[in-house]
């Protein structure tokens, strides 16, 4: 995978390090924080638990010129290591209001609108081994290659 950017006509452009060795980090967690936490309904849904079951959640905001511009958590079964293992991913995209706790992790306005995807990854034996959740800000863009 490689990085790629390129200007959006707000001015704001996001950059996000992917596998290349010798790419350069432009965009940068504020700090990562990794908890165990009881799995809620949409979480165990997608992970095929229990609700309640317990999870590891990896959460953090990232930043770019000091500015807040993506909010990613991710959900793991316990006991899971090996994420690359996946080899069936699916992601749901959509655009909404900005939850009021998202407003006040990403610094936005009270009207704001946020892209959310989705992304779930499934083991060669079918099991989900990670949600993924990302939450972009309005004007700010990330492209992914995914190579085999």
């Amino acid at each position: 995978m490689l990085l790629h950017h390129r200007p959006n006509p707000t001015g704001i452009t996001c950059h996000r390090q992917t596998r290349h060795p010798h790419t350069p980090a432009r965009l940068g967690p504020a700090g990562l924080a990794t908890t165990h936490e009881p799995a809620v309904e949409h979480v165990a849904h997608a992970l095929g638990l229990g609700i309640g079951a317990p999870v590891t959640v990896t959460s953090g905001v990232y930043q770019f010129a000091h500015r807040p511009v993506q909010w990613v958590t991710t959900y793991t079964p316990p006991g899971q290591t090996d994420r690359g293992r996946s080899v069936r991913v699916t992601e749901r995209v959509q655009v909404r209001d900005a939850t009021p706790r998202e407003q006040a992790e990403l610094d936005l306005g009270a009207l704001a609108s946020v892209m959310e995807i989705r992304r779930v990854c499934v083991d060669t034996v079918g099991k989900p081994v990670e949600l993924g959740l990302c939450v972009l800000v309005s004007g700010c863009h990330a492209v992914y290659e995914f190579g085999a």
